[in-house]
């Protein structure tokens, strides 16, 4: 057996085992978060049915109410549970199934990148491992259920190794840097701005290759733009116009945990 798939062997052992607790069909580890997700995953699947798409009004929770997740939260990635409920899994399935695929993708994406940032693909599988497996975002996944900044760590390290090998090794890797801001901005909004900051960090260090990289960010810059504009007009013009007030006693979200034993 090679190196490379041996280390991916351990990569996926390693996993499995972060992911343990989401192997059940009949119980979801109840974060701080999970009732926010479950009803995001639950209204887009009922709002689907009803025919819109995208999904920007969802009338499922709050009561019967309904919300604007879908246009002040990024929920793209949520498809992917909702496609699963489709598919005629229930919600604590479909729930578990998408954390599992968190957790994965944050230590293939990290392998990816760390392996690229030091030319060492056993380096690479020990970063992405001490990454993926970093306290706080474990503590996201099965305390918190924060899913959203969850799945926006699986791109960080992507994205920013991409601005990098992009200034300071080949221009060849700006796709890498656009799909890892969209990834981002489509996942958690306050996370963006901790990947801009550390990106003009990456910049202002990387200043010596900055004329010769000029196009490449303004081409970076405007795809990534392009693509996330779907989402962000609508955010930003509701943003600046609503006025936003919620008596937190008066939201029933009992009615949501029904689902979980679906």
């Amino acid at each position: 057996m090679n190196e490379k798939n041996f280390l991916r062997i351990i990569l996926i052992t390693f996993a499995l085992l972060m992911s343990l607790p989401l192997f059940s069909t009949e119980h979801i580890v109840s974060g701080h978060d999970y009732l926010f997700h479950i009803g995001r995953m639950e209204g887009m699947y009922e709002s689907l049915q009803g025919g819109q798409f995208p999904v920007r009004i969802s009338g499922y929770w709050f009561s019967g109410h309904g919300d604007m997740s879908g246009i002040f939260y990024p929920n793209l990635f949520v498809y992917i549970p909702v496609a699963l409920r489709f598919c005629g899994f229930s919600m604590t399935t479909a729930y578990n199934i998408f954390s599992i695929i968190i957790n994965f993708t944050t230590v293939f994406m990290t392998y990816w990148s760390f392996s690229k940032l030091f030319e060492s693909k056993l380096k690479g599988a020990v970063a992405a491992m001490i990454y993926a497996g970093f306290l706080y975002r474990i503590i996201d996944i099965y305390v918190r259920s924060a899913l959203g900044e969850a799945l926006a760590m699986d791109f960080i390290p992507f994205t920013l190794i991409g601005l990098w090998l992009t200034l300071c090794r080949s221009n060849r890797y700006w796709y890498v840097v656009v799909i890892g801001f969209t990834g981002i901005l489509q996942s958690h909004i306050i996370s963006i701005f901790i990947t801009l900051f550390a990106a003009f960090i990456i910049i202002a260090y990387s200043f010596k290759h900055i004329s010769a990289n000029i196009k490449t960010l303004a081409k970076i810059t405007a795809f990534t733009t392009l693509i996330n504009l779907w989402f962000y007009i609508p955010f930003i013009d509701f943003y600046r116009k609503i006025n936003f007030h919620m008596k937190v006693d008066a939201i029933n979200t009992e009615h949501l945990m029904y689902n979980a034993s679906l």
